[in-house]
């Protein structure tokens, strides 16, 4: 028996359409919730971590709009795959913002449920999935990375 006929196409699809909201979302309330918890945290914090997450989405969709333009996926067979892109870097702000690593294998999780969903509703294939995976993470990871050591060295240094 398949599992996925327990709801119809047009509810996976609801589902489906419902995570990315869902993420920026959750997105938002984090960094609410983040700059009301740590009362020493300035108001400037919370406008860098927005403005991280917007410079995120923003290259997501320069990344759907340069291949729309140069044909890059569709030369290789593909489709660069905007869902898995804009999901992806929802996440990666969310690992990034969470501390506890119970929450991170969750949003982990969740991600890789939904690139499955994808797959199954046959949004994309798995190369699309696959290597546009790679290229937001190869382009945005380091954001977070370099941005996170700028943090820690303001932190330790003594003025």
């Amino acid at each position: 028996m398949n599992h996925l006929h327990l709801l119809s196409y047009d509810q996976w699809d609801a589902i489906a359409d419902a995570y990315i909201p869902s993420l920026l979302l959750f997105s938002v309330a984090t960094l609410i919730s983040q700059h009301k918890r740590v009362k020493n945290q300035d108001w400037r914090t919370g406008l860098q971590h927005g403005g991280i997450l917007l410079v995120g989405a923003a290259f997501v969709y320069c990344c759907m709009w340069l291949d729309s333009v140069f044909g890059v996926w569709r030369a290789m067979g593909g489709d660069f795959s905007t869902h898995t892109a804009l999901s992806l870097w929802c996440i990666l702000f969310l690992v990034w913002q969470v501390h506890n690593g119970w929450n991170k294998i969750l949003l982990l999780t969740s991600w890789l449920l939904y690139l499955v969903l994808m797959y199954l509703q046959r949004y994309h294939s798995i190369f699309d999935m696959l290597s546009t995976s790679l290229w937001i993470f190869s382009c945005t990871a380091p954001l977070l990375y370099i941005y996170s050591g700028q943090r820690q060295h303001k932190k330790a240094l003594p003025c």
